[in-house]
């Protein structure tokens, strides 16, 4: 997993980084219920290295 944005979006790629720095589990899901990114300590959280472990969506 990368910290870094996967959009292109400015907006969004300043509150990624900002989450990115947090110590809080931060996952943020698409309204579609796909899981759109998720921080260090989320992953960690959930056993897993990388946002794909977690799965696609949160159904």
């Amino acid at each position: 997993m990368s910290d870094l944005p996967a959009y292109d979006h400015a907006d969004q790629q300043q509150l990624r980084l900002i989450l990115a720095a947090l110590q809080d589990r931060v996952i943020l899901i698409e309204p579609n219920q796909h899981i759109a990114w998720a921080n260090k300590a989320a992953l960690k959280m959930h056993g897993v290295h990388e946002i794909a472990e977690l799965g696609a969506t949160v159904c």
